[in-house]
């Protein structure tokens, strides 16, 4: 074999190992661990208010069904929740909805880790 032959066969292999590599990296995925820590409180009265249905959905693009996690207020107001969110090519937003009866319902997006929120009753 003459060197130019083999120089081109080097090139060849070094190409095809960089455009594998640029492809195993672009479908390689991140995920995140997230937990949220929420106590809610009454607007007017500052106590802590229980069994309020807490929902967060995570996702990107329209679709929030890819992670989240549900349940309810504790009677000090305290919720704390655990789920994956999905990075690749940023991370998911996270809404967080806020539904008990005689209180207006809230939503809020993109949640610290510790979020405290403050329900307005219904008059």
């Amino acid at each position: 074999m003459s060197v130019k032959i083999k120089q081109t066969a080097i090139k060849m292999k070094t190409k095809l190992l960089i455009i594998t590599l640029v492809i195993l990296i672009s479908l390689c995925g991140c995920e995140a661990h997230k937990q949220v820590y929420i106590t809610v409180y009454d607007q007017v009265s500052k106590h802590p208010v229980d069994s309020v249905n807490v929902l967060i959905k995570a996702g990107k693009y329209g679709d929030y069904s890819k992670s989240g996690a549900e349940g309810y207020t504790d009677s000090a107001g305290r919720f704390m929740a655990s789920f994956m969110i999905g990075c690749s090519f940023g991370c998911y937003d996270v809404f967080v909805g806020f539904h008990k009866q005689g209180y207006a319902p809230l939503t809020e997006f993109n949640p610290k880790d510790s979020l405290i929120v403050y329900l307005q009753p219904l008059i």
